[in-house]
Parts: C-alpha cells; structure tokens; sequence
C-alpha cells in the first residue's frame, strides 16, 4: 500500500511537472520567440522610398485564418518572377536591397510580409514551420493571378525563408529554381539546436515538449524536412550557408550540413566563407559594408548611411543572378 501510495505522489508530481513544461514552452513561443513582428522605426532599415522611381504594385491573400500583405516590384519587367521569403523577426522590407537588385537586373520581384510580421495579420510568427505554409499561400496567390502566372518562378529565402525555399518543393507548384539561404533542415532540428545555445543542459528534457507544441501548432506539417523536399523533386536549387554562422550553424541543424544527402541533379552549393561574410546575415553584404558598420558601430542610427551598411556583395549576387539565369536559359554558365 506504501509502495502504491509513493507511486502515485510520484505519478501526481510527474504529471504537474509535465504540464508546467508544456504551459512554460507554449507561453515562451507564442510570448517571446514566436510573437507579433513590428516594423522597425530605425532610420538605418532600407524602405520602398528610399529608392525614387521605383513601381510597387500591392496585393492581399490568405495564409490560413490570416491575411497577408503582398509587394509586387518591376512590375514592368518580363524576365521572371522572383518571390522572396523573409527571414524570421523581420519582414519583406528587410530585404529591400536584394529586391531593387532583381528589379534593376529585369526581374519582377513577388515579397510579402509573413505570418505576424509587419503588415500582414497574426497574433504571432507562430513557428518555424509556418514559412513554409506562407509560402505555399503565396504561390497559389500567384498561380491565380493574371500577369504573375504566365512569368517563371523564381525562389530565393533566407533563413526562415531559406527552409521555406527548400522545403516548398514538396508541394506540387511550377517552380523554375530555387535558391535556400542560410536554411534549416526541420523546424524541430533549428529549435532544438537554439535551446542548446540558449538553455544548454535543459534543452534534451524540454525537447519532448517542445515538439509536442510544435505538433499542437502545425500537425502534419510541423516537422516536414527539406532534403527530402530537394530530392522528391527536379527542381533546381542552390543552397547558400557561411561557414562562421552562429544562428543556424554550418554543421548543425542547416541543409547544407546534409549535403551528402541529397540527390536533386540540380542542387549546387555556395559556400560563403570568407571573413567577415560568412555569417547568417552577414554573407550577402559586399566587404565595405561590413568595415562601415564597424566603423560607424557607436555612432547614433540617424549619422549612418543606410545605403553603406546595406551594400550588396556583387560576387554574391552574380552567383545568385547567374543560377537564375542558367536554368531560365539565359546563360551558358556550366
């Protein structure tokens, strides 16, 4: 009777012990790391208006119960469709750059804010499965909408979107080619490899209930895995990962650590490992404009150039370019 008596304290204890967890994890994902994404005010982001001259169309979809905002740039050209995907904690906007980029090579460029974040609807970002999700969204937005469907689609994501970007091809969409930056393999791998940086020895105890709440959020799609994505399909892709990238590590939960693992004939790697660009944010941004932000690192937003801290690397993005190109026969680059 002891025996018994001492067995359900202990059950009893698990048992509260079990449900704190998992009101402690669904509380720091929906409060802290996967909550509301505003805009930022800083006068060192890049903005539509930063670039004079420039024709921005606007569009509306549903991704879920939500309502996204869409951006449509170039709209003009006629060469492709570049449709990014943004980044987690960021928006469509964060990667103004690379848009006037593909606009000013003769590209259309589809972007849109995600789940939660700047424009669109949603309490939060919910996960890091959701990039997918909005991306599918995004592209079936597109396949209904006459002057985009008749372009190629071309993918490019970064981080968030890099998973996005890679893991979208196991979906049934038209897709030309497809470049993942600095992407993770599952949602489960990049949480878990962020709970050991964050929390260190308590991070394989909290692992089961983190994925049970991933489970709770996204059912199926919850742990959907990119290699497996890359090799179901023909399509195209080039992975992009620096080696000195701490937030998605080269050879931990990122796509590229799995290379051997793929089989896609189209899939190439660019592997960015020079100092200083070999970063998760850092490894599309030209060598000046690194030393600048070390130089100007003190100094108040409102006394830096945007335009010196947000300089593109062009080697990177001929590599980018190039990849479109080559597989929308525009170029003859082996």
């Amino acid at each position: 009777m002891i025996l018994q008596q001492k067995l359900l304290v202990l059950a009893a204890v698990l048992a509260l012990l079990a449900a704190a967890s998992m009101i402690t994890i669904h509380l720091l994902f929906s409060k802290v790391f996967f909550g509301r994404v505003k805009a930022p005010e800083s006068s060192t982001v890049f903005r539509y208006e930063d670039y004079p001259g420039g024709d921005r169309g606007m569009t509306r979809f549903r991704s879920g119960k939500n309502t996204l905002q869409g951006y449509l740039y170039g709209t003009r050209n006629t060469k492709a469709l570049v449709v990014i995907s943004h980044g987690i904690g960021s928006g469509s906007a964060s990667y103004m750059a690379e848009t006037i980029w593909f606009v000013n090579h003769g590209y259309r460029v589809f972007t849109y804010d995600g789940t939660g974040s700047h424009a669109s609807e949603g309490r939060g970002t919910t996960g890091m499965a959701q990039s997918k999700i909005d991306l599918d969204a995004a592209l079936g937005h597109i396949e209904k909408t006459a002057g985009l469907k008749e372009l190629p689609v071309l993918l490019y994501g970064h981080s968030w979107g890099g998973y996005a970007a890679a893991a979208i091809l196991a979906k049934d969409h038209p897709i030309t080619a497809s470049v993942s930056v600095a992407g993770y393999n599952t949602p489960a791998g990049i949480v878990y490899e962020t709970a050991q940086r964050l929390i260190g020895p308590l991070a394989p105890p909290a692992y089961p209930f983190m994925r049970l709440n991933n489970f709770f959020r996204f059912g199926r799609e919850a742990n959907a895995a990119a290699v497996p994505a890359i090799n179901a399909s023909r399509t195209p892709i080039l992975i992009i990962h620096g080696t000195a990238d701490q937030t998605i590590r080269y050879d931990g939960a990122s796509i590229i650590a799995r290379r051997n693992q793929i089989t896609n004939p189209g899939a190439e790697f660019y592997v960015r490992s020079g100092e200083g660009q070999n970063g998760h944010g850092s490894l599309f941004l030209s060598a000046a404009a690194l030393a600048y932000a070390e130089q100007v690192k003190d100094r108040p937003a409102a006394e830096c150039d945007k335009f010196k801290l947000g300089e593109l690397d062009e080697e990177y993005m001929t590599v980018v370019n190039g990849f479109y190109e080559k597989h929308l026969g525009l170029s003859k680059r082996p």
